[in-house]
């Protein structure tokens, strides 16, 4: 806490003057609570107040900056994110669909195609036969 003036701690946690200069001397321990506030106020460090799978997610100037990732995200580029998240589950039912309606009809297909081949063989052997009936 010494590293932050009183005045910042106060406007931070809403302790009393008193509090604050208390914690920056050492004289009391400052709760796990106000700990956190501070890191998230003052370093934007996400995992301060949510947990360690936050670690090095950073708040700062109304973005949110990733690890890995050099420039933050505003709040609608994340809104637009889970748009296209959605529109991409959207979009994989309906691929997915219509991938079964393509299957089924290609086996179909294949049916009537077996089918067709079976009667032309058929048609071709019963016409020979014809043929060599009338011949004898």
């Amino acid at each position: 806490m010494e590293n932050y003036s009183t005045e910042e701690i106060r406007r931070i946690t809403g302790c009393s003057k008193q509090t604050a200069k208390r914690w920056q001397s050492g004289q009391h321990k400052p709760p796990a609570a106000a700990l956190a506030m501070m890191r998230l106020f003052i370093d934007g460090d996400l995992s301060a107040l949510i947990g360690p799978d936050w670690q090095g997610f950073i708040a700062r100037d109304g973005n949110l900056y990733v690890p890995g990732w050099t420039r933050g995200f505003k709040p609608d580029e994340i809104r637009a994110m889970f748009y296209g998240v959605q529109l991409s589950s959207s979009l994989k039912r309906e691929h997915d669909k219509l991938r079964a309606e393509i299957d089924a009809q290609q086996k179909t297909l294949a049916d009537i195609i077996r089918q067709r081949d079976f009667y032309r063989s058929n048609l071709v052997l019963e016409s020979k036969m014809g043929l060599a009936l009338t011949k004898s």
